[in-house]
């Protein structure tokens, strides 16, 4: 079985990062533009070669340094390209779980625009390509056990956004 898809990461969606620069006239950074231009080119590029899935294995947002700019203009260059034909996949990470305990992400949101965001550990196994183990970030002995509880599967590639110890 053949599967393509487009798999990133750790694009980290802000307007204020500390190394951002911004434009003093609208307080706007350069970093709103980085993020919604990666999201254009990945699609651009998928619809280009027949690729369907975009994959974004973490930290698309940027929760502690995340503003009301791009948590609007993300999501919303996301569904253009979702209307064109673009099935995007969010991993949760580190940096938009809300709590050390991961109880809730700030990607979650998106579900309702049909984003497909897989933060839920009860249902990581995706019937998707060779089968996919989607896995938020979690604190490391939850995830290790998600982890372990696929051993069964036949086949299955397992999606985090962390190191799993052990």
């Amino acid at each position: 079985m053949s599967y393509r898809a487009i798999f990133t990461g750790d694009l980290h969606g802000s307007n204020n990062l500390p190394f951002a620069v911004r434009d003093p006239a609208t307080l706007i950074s350069d970093r709103r533009g980085d993020i919604l231009g990666a999201v254009d080119q990945m699609a651009q590029y998928a619809l280009d070669n027949k690729i369907k899935d975009i994959w974004v294995l973490g930290d698309l947002l940027d929760r502690r340094l995340l503003d009301a700019v791009v948590l609007k203009l993300v999501p919303d260059r996301m569904i253009h390209w979702l209307k064109q034909g673009v099935d995007w996949h969010v991993v949760p990470g580190n940096h938009e779980a809300h709590d050390a305990a991961c109880r809730h992400y700030t990607v979650e949101a998106l579900r309702g625009y049909g984003i497909h965001v897989y933060s839920d550990p009860e249902r990581a196994v995706v019937p998707i390509g060779p089968g996919f183990l989607a896995v938020p970030y979690l604190p490391d002995d939850k995830a290790r056990a998600v982890l372990r509880s696929a051993h069964h599967l036949p086949s299955v590639v397992p999606l985090v956004h962390q190191t799993v110890k052990g």
